[in-house]
């Protein structure tokens, strides 16, 4: 449930930037997912959220919740330091939601 969370909190970022941008939440979601079953993938819906902070938030504590399930910690590892650099390039980053850009 808590890589379900974490994955569907990454789309949520993904989606709010555009197709063209540089900033690229995708790559921390497909390295999260290869820790896992690729036929078994929870869905990609991401989550009501009331702000991008709030998905950035949920997402950073999903990732740091999935250490301790040692997964591949190192790879764990990479997907939070994308995260967070990706964040601190996101302009928007504090402005409501673009809803639906990609």
């Amino acid at each position: 449930m808590v890589y379900a969370a974490t994955r569907a909190a990454l789309i949520g970022l993904a989606e709010t930037v555009p197709w063209n941008s540089l900033l690229d939440y995708d790559i921390a979601v497909e390295l999260l997912d290869a820790l896992y079953d690729p036929f078994d993938l929870p869905a990609a819906d991401p989550p009501p959220a009331p702000s991008r902070q709030c998905l950035h938030d949920q997402a950073r504590s999903g990732l740091d919740a999935l250490t301790r399930y040692a997964k591949d910690r190192g790879v764990l590892r990479v997907c939070r330091s994308i995260l967070d650099v990706t964040w601190a390039a996101d302009p928007d980053h504090t402005t409501p939601d673009a809803g639906g850009q990609r």
